[in-house]
């Protein structure tokens, strides 16, 4: 069952998978509320749905589990790379597959998840891999470090960082500099991007 709030795309995906003897699909979806009544009856083998729902794919997703806790749940990523691996750090869907792969990716990311096992685009793979990386080095930072990199994030100067913690500007320096260290990054920007990318933002 493929579920998607846009028709082209769902139209697109059915049309996709109907070309090959491998895949039945038993309904394609663009209503939240539809395919929740008609999942109930078709109990599918694997259901594709997207991030981008009428309420949102994890509310969707949530409500599949809720009612078959071993459904499996195969997601399209279509945009927002960052928030998808962060929902692979999050949850147990069955599997992540990103829009632009071909016939025969969608064939073996669903064999892999009809299988019992999970998928993970090798694109979406390689993110997730340097997002671990960089949150091992961010779980080192101390309190004080963290509560500064917040205030960086947020755009203060060092300046309005030594007024608010109470510190001196050299020290505040000195602390800037350990998170870059720890962060191994050479700039404030890749600073933020790096909080960013790892959740702590």
């Amino acid at each position: 069952m493929i579920i998607d709030d846009h028709p082209i795309v769902v139209n697109g995906l059915r049309s996709m998978l109907e070309s090959n003897d491998v895949v039945e699909v038993l309904g394609s979806y663009h209503c939240e509320e539809a395919f929740m009544q008609e999942f109930q009856i078709y109990q599918p083998d694997v259901i594709l749905e997207c991030c981008r729902h009428g309420r949102t794919g994890d509310s969707l997703v949530r409500r599949i589990y809720k009612l078959d806790p071993g459904a499996k749940v195969l997601t399209l990523v279509s945009t927002g790379l960052a928030l998808c691996v962060r929902n692979i750090l999050k949850e147990e869907r069955a599997g992540y597959i990103l829009a632009k792969a071909d016939l025969q990716e969608f064939l073996q990311a669903i064999e892999t998840v009809y299988l019992g096992e999970r998928f993970i685009d090798p694109i979406l793979q390689d993110h997730f891999s340097i997002r671990k990386v960089a949150s091992i080095a961010t779980e080192s930072l101390t309190k004080r470090e963290r509560e500064i990199l917040d205030y960086v994030i947020k755009g203060y100067t060092n300046q309005q960082i030594s007024s608010r913690l109470f510190l001196s500007i050299r020290t505040v320096e000195n602390h800037r500099c350990r998170i870059l260290q720890k962060m191994n990054v050479k700039n404030t920007a890749a600073m933020v991007k790096n909080a960013v990318e790892t959740g702590l933002v």
